[in-house]
């Protein structure tokens, strides 16, 4: 089956022979498992999302399909729950925190130690418990690297945000003049954060996650390199400047104007606030699509499995189209259609993704099943635990 080349992943004579996933469930379908999970959730206090996590993610694996296989999930309630409990001590030990006193240097030195060991183990875990035709996927990575990595990140993230916060300290005694100039830092520490930082992390950890995973005895490559996503993040930061924009000239100008009020009356302000508010809300609304469509795209049309490759064509356009809709649907009937927006969602992302094989799949599934299912059921016993990432 040909296919269109893809922007940065020029196809070659494997487009011909492309497999497509397939992703088979439905809203209604998925509707009956989400509000089922919801209510005894709440019934159980909580304890019960465990076991919920487990049958929607079944769900999905299974209605999720590539060459007429479904995928499947292992995971046990029991190791999610688990992970979960770790997960709210920690934010329970942070939020009692006075964060005045030393304390809270030494509660934020605990976490640090301890998120690079969870991020591991779940990543471990959740690869671990998939399989696709009986045989399941790994994670390699070194908690090691999970350190150096995620250490430096947050370090540098933290020393931007002490850098934004610091003038704001003195804003009291430094008048109209030293307000501006703190303003001014703060916006390029985010703007700093935010087109250098974020994108190099993004980066950084899918580079590890790809680059450490593996199915059966095969493993992946990962070969993108990091200005896509500089390119993604730029772009949604000028999103943000015009969503800005476009919020003033309409809420200034439009709004009083087409009301025909009193631009001094309450009803013309609040009706000017809710427009500009209304259409900022559109362009944020907008940049998580984009950026979603933009890293699918880069990080699967990079990635390898020994000689076989991946294609994602999703459409940012399209994407923010079945967001804004089930935004709109999930608001006129009151929640309930989230389950059949999740479904749309996860529908379109699945069938814009292909196999694009070098070999034959029964030859290469079928060298490889024995060792690596025992690997993979050995390492899903060995790392029970899950942090929902």
């Amino acid at each position: 089956m040909a296919t269109a080349s893809v922007a940065g992943s020029p196809l070659d004579a494997h487009t011909e022979s492309a497999i497509p996933f397939v992703f088979t469930g439905s809203g209604g379908e998925y509707f009956r498992i989400w509000i089922v999970n919801l209510l005894l959730t709440i019934v159980t206090f909580g304890v019960f999302s465990a076991w919920a996590k487990v049958r929607r993610l079944k769900y999905f694996y299974r209605n999720t399909q590539l060459a007429g296989n479904p995928f499947n999930y292992h995971g046990k309630p029991l190791a999610i729950l688990t992970g979960r409990i770790v997960a709210l001590v920690l934010l329970a030990v942070w939020h009692f925190t006075d964060l005045q006193s030393g304390s809270a240097l030494a509660v934020l030195a605990i976490m640090l130690l301890v998120a690079p060991w969870l991020i591991v183990r779940a990543l471990r875990f959740k690869l671990a418990n998939s399989s696709w035709r009986g045989l399941r996927f790994g994670f390699t990575g070194s908690t090691r690297t999970a350190y150096l990595l995620l250490l430096a990140f947050i370090s540098t993230v933290a020393m931007i945000c002490w850098f934004a916060y610091f003038p704001f300290k003195n804003l009291a005694v430094s008048g109209a003049g030293g307000m501006l100039m703190a303003l001014l830092i703060g916006l390029g520490a985010v703007l700093l954060l935010y087109l250098a930082v974020l994108p190099l992390g993004h980066y950084v950890f899918k580079r590890y996650q790809h680059s450490n995973s593996c199915f059966g005895t095969s493993t992946f490559h990962f070969d993108a390199g990091v200005k896509g996503f500089f390119k993604a993040y730029l772009v949604a930061i000028g999103f943000g400047f015009l969503s800005l924009i476009a919020s003033g000239i309409v809420s200034g100008l439009f709004a009083r104007r087409a009301a025909g009020l009193d631009p001094t009356t309450l009803s013309a302000q609040f009706l000017q606030f809710g427009l500009g508010l209304l259409i900022l809300y559109l362009f944020v609304v907008a940049v998580g699509p984009y950026v979603n469509a933009r890293v699918q795209n880069l990080v699967w049309n990079h990635t390898e499995l020994d000689a076989h490759r991946f294609e994602s064509t999703v459409s940012a356009k399209r994407l923010f189209q079945i967001t804004l809709g089930n935004l709109v649907l999930t608001l006129l009937t009151l929640g309930l259609y989230k389950p059949f927006g999740v479904v749309r969602i996860v529908k379109y992302r699945v069938e814009s993704m292909h196999l694009l094989p070098a070999t034959d799949l029964d030859s290469f599934v079928s060298m490889r099943d024995a060792a690596g299912a025992a690997i993979g059921q050995e390492a899903a016993e060995l790392f029970s635990i899950d942090i929902a990432l």
